[in-house]
């Protein structure tokens, strides 16, 4: 699971999905925007964010609504590629990361999350 590690520890929007969601609330706004991107992850990867993102009051420590900003950028991410995978569009890359190949994704942490309609 080399390959895996290092798509965890590389991408850290990651991260966020084992972060108390207070603590997402109190990251400043560029820490999200930059260093937390989440154009890069996958359909499953997107989701588990969004999930985890969902729970937090980005209201909070945002006077200048960028926090807000970047989580509707989550969203419309996660609802573009549920489109596509409705469509049957889906680019193999943003249905299952390469890092993943080895990995059946249906059987993963993650598998039972719903998407934003």
């Amino acid at each position: 699971p080399v390959k895996v590690v290092h798509r965890v520890s590389r991408t850290r929007a990651l991260w966020l999905t084992r972060v108390h969601p207070d603590e997402i609330a109190r990251m400043h706004a560029s820490d999200l925007v930059n260093t937390r991107a989440t154009v890069t992850l996958d359909l499953v990867e997107a989701r588990a964010v969004w999930r985890q993102c969902l729970r937090v009051n980005f209201a909070e420590n945002d006077s200048d609504g960028r926090k807000r900003a970047w989580f509707e950028e989550l969203e419309r991410r996660v609802r573009t590629l549920v489109s596509k995978e409705s469509e049957g569009d889906l680019s193999p890359k943003d249905s299952c990361h390469p890092a993943y190949d080895k990995f059946r994704r249906e059987s993963g942490p993650f598998s039972d999350l719903k998407s934003p309609d």
